[in-house]
């Protein structure tokens, strides 16, 4: 593929100088239901190129901030664990290098990797969760490091506040009983002010990791596992609104989406929503 055409906007600075950084990877060996995550990261950063650059939300335009796209990352076949290792390694190099790591998946499990590499950092953070599912299976489908288990994995390091949710199991919910390090804005009773006060009890800082199966299938169709009664657009973009303006948001992924073939729609609004939310991270 053309080089220009597979970096996020079209955008081409010097990696010295970008301020973000983005991380295609294209890896959707534990989907459960229907598979294609692996391609979500080529085709949220083709239609990005066709994004306005003008953020009406915050009246910015993130992109001189510097927005450099790595090349999609080559999995490993070894399994799940072994991916998530390497995707902690390079977002690793990426804080290191003092820039700001944005993720686009690829299946739910390799959120694990960044968390982990914050982790490693000893800097106290929340994880905010955007979800349908509350992923907190302990094993699913043979493997402990899938998309249905990464929260449960997340949760044995820090906190998490998921947002969203609609679909559980027994296991699951059994697991919630015990836990004291995880709370939940469900999605029939999203409300910015109680998204607040959750916020509010959050730490400094958040990492934001965001399946857009939250999103309502209606709007957002293209999933591996599609859950009705989701939120919209507006809802999510208040929601990160309310995040980026009480917490510092020291990085963020966005995984799951399933490309249809010529249903772009979808993944035109997951590119507008990274963008946005950069343009959040980084107002003024």
């Amino acid at each position: 593929m053309d080089t220009l055409a597979y970096t996020f906007g079209g955008f081409t600075p010097k990696y010295e100088e970008a301020k973000i950084v983005i991380l295609p990877v294209a890896y959707d060996s534990t989907t459960s239901y229907m598979p294609g995550a692996r391609f979500g990261p080529r085709e949220i950063i083709d239609a990005s190129r066709f994004l306005e650059f003008y953020d009406t939300e915050e009246n910015v335009e993130p992109y001189f901030l510097g927005i450099y796209t790595l090349h999609e990352m080559e999995t490993n076949k070894e399994g799940p664990k072994v991916v998530i290792e390497e995707v902690k390694k390079v977002v690793k190099k990426v804080i290191e290098d003092g820039k700001f790591p944005v993720i686009i998946g690829g299946d739910h499990s390799i959120s694990l990797g960044p968390v982990l590499s914050f982790y490693e950092r000893d800097i106290p953070f929340t994880v905010i969760q955007f979800d349908a599912h509350t992923d907190l299976r302990d094993e699913y489908e043979g493997t402990r490091y899938g998309h249905a288990s990464v929260a449960r994995r997340i949760s044995e390091y820090v906190n998490i506040i998921q947002v969203g949710i609609r679909s559980t199991s027994r296991e699951e919910v059994e697991f919630l009983n015990t836990s004291n390090n995880i709370s939940i804005l469900k999605a029939k009773e999203f409300d910015l002010d109680v998204l607040s006060s959750l916020i509010g009890k959050a730490e400094e800082h958040v990492y934001i990791t965001l399946d857009v199966d939250v999103f309502d299938p209606s709007i957002i169709p293209s999933v591996g596992t599609p859950e009705p009664g989701g939120l919209n657009f507006q809802e999510i973009s208040d929601a990160l609104k309310v995040i980026t303006e009480k917490k510092k948001v020291i990085g963020f992924d966005v995984v799951e989406l399933a490309p249809i073939p010529y249903l772009v729609h979808p993944n035109f609004t997951i590119a507008k929503l990274i963008y946005r939310l950069i343009g959040f991270i980084f107002r003024g």
